[in-house]
Formats: C-alpha cells, structure tokens, sequence
C-alpha cells in the first residue's frame, strides 16, 4: 500500500486526493448535494494539481544548476501562471457575490486554491484577480484555517 494511508473504520485508504476526498466529503467541503457543484469543486483541485506538478517540476529539480532554475522560475511567474490564474478568476468571478470559488461555503477547491498561492514566492500574479485575491484573504482568515496555520508544523 501506498503512503500515506488514513485508516477509517479498519478499512485503509491510500493516496493524498483520495484522502483529501473523502475527508472533504465527510466534513462537508464537498459542495451541497448536487453532482455538479461537487464535479467544479474536483475540476478547481484538478486544476491546481496541474499547477502544483509544474512548480514541483522547478522546485524540487536537482539536475539543474540554481541559474537555471532561476531562469525557469521567471518563465512560470511570467509567463505560466498568469493564464492558470486568469482561469480560477474566470471561475470565481461567475461565482457573483460569494468569496469562494464555488457555492457560498468553503469548500475542498477553496482550500486547495489557497495552499498553492501560500506555496508561491510571491503573489505577483494575483494583480487583476480581485475574486482570487478576495478568496485568498476569506480562507487565510476563516476560523479554523487561520487556527491550523498557527499551530501547524512547517515542512519543505
């Protein structure tokens, strides 16, 4: 079996989506009941998944020298992430007078949205995302969120 594993019940369950998943939906940060809200909140995590193996793909390369790395840290700054966000603004901006990406709750998407942007050097691309921007803030400061960034241990 796979680290890392989340035992429930005696039944264990192996893979991070498939664990952050099933706790979304347990603790109710899967949407309401309805197929679709549950279908756009997966397709945001899927989205920042995609996001998130790019980054790592530069973070964590150790087969090329820091100028280098450097060099493809401006071009995803500059050049790929600015149109990965201008989609999550697209998708929050149809979300007219809620703070979240998706339905008028945080949800799984939420959370996701906001580990990436916290994982970035900077936030430079946000400029000209006020619904991004705003979710950012609505999460980072929602009671249990901004309690589990206190207490939680920093890992690389």
């Amino acid at each position: 079996m796979q680290v890392p594993v989340l035992e429930v019940d005696g039944a264990p369950i192996a893979q991070s989506r498939a664990i952050e998943r099933f706790l979304a939906r347990r603790f109710g940060f899967l949407g309401d009941e309805d197929e679709i809200s549950t279908t756009l909140i997966e397709g945001v995590g899927e989205h920042i998944v995609d996001l998130s193996a790019k980054y790592s793909s530069i973070k964590y390369n150790g087969d090329i020298t820091d100028e280098e790395k450097e060099e493809q840290w401006d071009v995803f700054y500059a050049e790929y992430l600015p149109p990965q966000i201008a989609k999550l603004e697209k998708i929050a901006a149809a979300n007219e007078g809620s703070d979240y990406i998706i339905g008028d709750e945080l949800s799984l998407a939420d959370i996701q949205v906001n580990v990436f942007l916290d994982s970035l050097r900077d936030l430079k691309s946000l400029e000209g995302s006020s619904n991004i921007q705003r979710l950012h803030e609505a999460v980072a400061n929602s009671d249990g969120i901004k309690e589990w960034k206190a207490s939680r241990l920093i890992t690389e």
